[in-house]
């Protein structure tokens, strides 16, 4: 009986941490105490011009840094955005900079800080890499290779 819930345990385990493995394509970067893991991109329909990034920024310093910016290839511009309500509305904002406390971390994720990246140069295809070169106030340039998935 123990063996099966065991197993079991070990199955629940690897269905919850499925999504992150499919997403840790080893890709990380990382320089003057910043790193830069589980960078993402996701696919979008071929007509479609504009799509979205996502990366875990930790910042192992012991000064706070600044995400200032974001550039890719594969896109005409890039930006930070945040979600936040306006009344009963979500919408997006754009972001001059984004603080990286020391110490602590920023995750750009779905529901969160993100980067949306405008006017794709050609279309994305699902478990191709694409490069995002982040802009800190510290740390400097940093490229990070996102995996382009459907999510």
């Amino acid at each position: 009986m123990r063996r099966i819930l065991y197993r079991l345990a070990g199955i629940f385990w690897l269905l919850l941490t499925m999504p992150a493995l499919a997403l840790a394509d080893g890709s990380s970067a990382s320089a003057g105490g910043i790193q830069l893991d589980s960078a993402w991109v996701r696919a979008v329909p071929p007509v479609s011009r504009n799509s979205v990034a996502f990366v875990h920024i930790r910042n192992t310093g012991k000064h706070d840094d600044f995400l200032l910016g974001v550039d890719s290839p594969i896109a005409a511009t890039a930006e930070l955005h945040d979600m936040v309500m306006d009344g009963n509305v979500m919408r997006m904002d754009k972001m001059a900079k984004a603080r990286i406390p020391a110490g602590g971390e920023l995750v750009l994720d779905p529901d969160s800080k993100h980067i949306m990246l405008f006017g794709l140069k050609a279309p994305l295809k699902i478990g191709q890499t694409v490069p995002l070169t982040l802009h800190f106030s510290r740390a400097g340039a940093l490229v990070v290779q996102a995996k382009v998935v459907a999510q």
